[in-house]
């Protein structure tokens, strides 16, 4: 009972603090936005494998060919990864503050929801090529800026990147988590929590019949450019990219190398 009366008590101090605000992004009308097809999950998820099946097929690719993708499949994986999900709202209790009841598919330190998804689309069908914000609850897109350049000079010269057709930056609110918890404990769950919803996306995308690759390998300037990201109280953490590969570990050019 000790525990829980602490517990409480650290949320009370919070809830008396003045939240953080909410994202830049959020209260963006919905006529600027993209508006995703529903999530699709009879059409692909269930046909295409058991949940066991997507965990003995998941690995990390390096060789991606220049194929695209369809915007259904990545309206369903943005949803079941990094959207509020409506089908969880009949569970949530009445005692939780509001701001608490949002919930993904990933868990979330302090259930905060302190992650934030950012599409990058080269190939996907139905979706002009950019950067684009995903809105975890109104499950749309606000285009943030276009390509300028390939996507390898934003991962640290790593160019056998470039022929992803889509990939997700994920990023942190750390103003968001610090407000919460104020010490320096609350960083490695925003670490937690990222990696959580990567393992999320590349189990989803390989249940899509998608090939993935992870990176931690980032230009950060160039991607918060990118991102519109206006300072540092929210940081990139991860780049999980997916597509159609052949399934080999290294690109060709490292392959190449290793046999001289």
């Amino acid at each position: 009972m000790e525990w829980a009366q602490h517990y409480l008590s650290q949320c009370d101090e919070a809830m008396n603090r003045a939240p953080p605000p909410p994202h830049r992004l959020e209260n963006q009308p919905l006529e600027n936005m993209f508006c995703l097809p529903s999530p699709s999950f009879n059409k692909t998820l269930d046909e295409k494998g058991s949940f066991k099946k997507s965990l003995l097929n998941r690995k990390t690719c390096r060789s991606f060919q220049s194929k695209s993708v369809c915007i259904d499949d990545v309206s369903t994986l943005l949803y079941l990864c990094l959207g509020y999900l409506s089908e969880r709202d009949a569970e949530m209790n009445e005692l939780v503050p509001v701001m608490f009841r949002a919930r993904r598919s990933s868990p979330s330190g302090g259930g905060l929801n302190s992650s934030e998804g950012y599409l990058y689309a080269q190939n996907v069908r139905g979706l002009d090529p950019g950067f684009y914000y995903y809105h975890p609850q109104q499950h749309a897109l606000k285009l943030l800026s276009r390509i300028k350049e390939p996507l390898g000079s934003l991962l640290q010269g790593q160019h056998f990147a470039n022929n992803l057709p889509f990939g997700i930056f994920i990023t942190s609110r750390l103003d968001k988590m610090w407000w919460k918890y104020r010490h320096s404990q609350a960083y490695r769950v925003s670490l937690l929590e990222a990696g959580h919803i990567s393992q999320t996306i590349q189990l989803c995308a390989t249940a899509l019949g998608f090939s993935t690759w992870l990176t931690a390998a980032l230009c950060e300037r160039k991607i918060e450019r990118a991102l519109a990201l206006p300072d540092l109280i929210e940081q990139v953490f991860l780049f999980v990219g997916a597509g159609h590969s052949d399934g080999e570990a290294n690109c060709k050019e490292i392959n190449d190398l290793l046999k001289k």
